[in-house]
């Protein structure tokens, strides 16, 4: 009845043990990643902005709109200490790839339409589980 994790198979999913030693219920081999995380990197410049202050304001709007029209995570994580320059990380998690693909993309196209910024350079990377 008792398992204990003691490893992980290629399918990333635990190899469980019974406290004296014995095999417990293995993952099954082959099996497909469940979920996708798509992890975007955009870079923002803020020319009107002349103080953090400035900056941060538009920061906040950016971000609290962002979360109130998608399904998704965003922070600043770059260039803190510039004024007129930031990147935000986005992330989303999800089962399909081209999902996730298609709602970082539109959150882009919606960062750009607000005209609070000028959008910079994006890269976009999914990690598979």
């Amino acid at each position: 009845r008792d398992l204990i994790v003691t490893g992980v198979q290629t399918c990333a999913l635990p190899i469980y043990r019974r406290p004296n030693g014995a095999p417990g219920e293995p993952c099954s081999v082959g099996r497909k990643a469940v979920m996708v995380v798509g992890v975007l990197q955009l870079t923002i410049y803020i020319s009107e902005s002349h103080s953090l202050k400035e900056k941060r304001g538009v920061l906040r709007k950016i971000k609290s709109r962002v979360r109130n029209s998608f399904n998704v995570s965003i922070s600043e994580c770059d260039a803190q200490d510039l004024w007129q320059k930031t990147q935000l990380g986005i992330c989303q998690v999800g089962s399909d790839q081209a999902y996730i693909d298609g709602a970082l993309q539109a959150v882009v196209r919606f960062i750009d339409d607000l005209h609070l910024a000028e959008v910079g350079e994006e890269q976009v990377e999914f990690l598979h589980y």
